[in-house]
């Protein structure tokens, strides 16, 4: 995918942003740009309108070239999509320790984790006693995180169950096994001085981890109200420096 991203570009619609729907934005990219479909391919785009997929880099920097795209009084603004675009960089200053009390053997690996604390923070490091299935009491992790205060008390972790034979005309078939997993904190906050990098417990390097073959997702205990707020936010503030972007092209023209 990184190759095709690599000739991508972002379109966003300005002015008064009315409705243009995706065949309209084709048909102007086709006409300004002499291409057609064979040349590029054009998507719905989330934070922006349209993600550009165009065949050759030529192609695309005469797109980001211009800049601008005109569907009737509708300006096109045209961008490179770049990665730190979209990105939005956080500091994760704390390390703790926690165990997760409840993950089931046919799920302990460090995948399962991954899933159960995912968008809380970064897993970087597994217990040695919990690696070598030593202690299976709980799954021992140390976590990198930028608010512990989010860490919720528990989350549910859901493990696919592998399709089996089901007797002709039963519709109770299992899809799926849910566990609820306990977030424990074992360890006091470990905070580094600003300018230096988290200190790790002893042994800390990369370990190669048994995957398991299941496909496992956490579903409960999403702050959702922050996330949506904060993405709504993301959408004003880009949609203002849209619009200012669109007002400078346009002077220009």
């Amino acid at each position: 995918m990184e190759s095709e991203l690599a000739r991508a570009v972002v379109v966003s619609v300005g002015g008064s942003r009315p409705s243009l729907d995706l065949a309209d934005a084709t048909a102007v990219l086709h006409v300004d740009f002499g291409c057609g479909p064979m040349d590029m391919s054009i998507h719905a785009f989330f934070l922006e309108d349209f993600l550009v997929l165009c065949r050759t880099v030529e192609l695309k920097d005469r797109m980001v070239d211009r800049g601008l795209a005109m569907a009737g009084e509708t300006p096109l603004m045209l961008a490179p999509w770049l990665c730190q675009s979209w990105d939005v960089g956080i500091a994760m200053p704390y390390l703790v320790q926690h165990a997760l009390v409840g993950i089931p053997a046919n799920a302990w690996s460090r995948r399962a984790t991954h899933e159960v604390l995912r968008g809380i923070g970064l897993v970087v490091k597994v217990a040695d006693c919990t690696t070598r299935w030593s202690d299976m009491s709980s799954f021992r992790v140390w976590l990198r995180t930028d608010d512990p205060n989010r860490i919720p008390p528990q989350r549910i972790l859901v493990v696919e169950e592998p399709r089996r034979q089901q007797a002709p005309g039963r519709e109770d078939a299992v899809d799926a096994f849910w566990y609820p997993v306990e977030i424990i904190k074992e360890s006091p906050l470990v905070r580094p001085s600003w300018g230096s990098a988290p200190h790790l417990p002893p042994g800390h390097h990369r370990r190669r981890q048994t995957l398991t073959r299941m496909w496992m997702v956490a579903v409960v205990g999403m702050e959702r109200g922050p996330a949506m707020e904060g993405r709504a936010l993301l959408r004003r503030r880009l949609q203002m420096a849209r619009r200012a972007r669109c007002r400078s092209h346009l002077h220009q023209r």
